[in-house]
């Protein structure tokens, strides 16, 4: 029986102009559900699966960031950046909504360091 396939954590951003996938392998082998697993051995796959977790996100905030630097630079040069822009285009939604529309809105959890 060959070796079922390494668990990977994945993320997908889909904009109306690009799809970018977010991928982090985990190196534990995930616990079985058929037989019983020690639990050392769940332990060390979920304290991984946390750490890679905390990883992919920081890699989204990073890329998220820079998406929406170049975003805010593009509206710059276009013109369409503050209060006028949004009457420009018949919408009355604030910034931050419309941050919201584009990027999701942010959620603030329990962070444990």
């Amino acid at each position: 029986m060959p070796d079922p396939p390494k668990p990977t954590l994945r993320a997908t951003y889909t904009s109306p102009s690009s799809v970018k996938t977010f991928t982090n392998p985990i190196t534990a082998p995930l616990p079985s559900l058929e037989t019983p697993t020690a639990v050392k051995d769940k332990v060390t796959y979920l304290s991984e699966l946390r750490a890679s977790t905390k990883q992919l996100q920081e890699e989204i905030n990073v890329f998220l960031t820079q998406k929406m630097e170049e975003d805010k630079a593009g509206a710059n040069a276009t013109g369409t950046e503050g209060p006028e822009a949004g009457s420009k285009k018949g919408e009355e939604e604030s910034k931050d909504e419309l941050m919201e529309e584009n990027y999701g809105e942010e959620e603030i959890g329990d962070e444990e360091d």
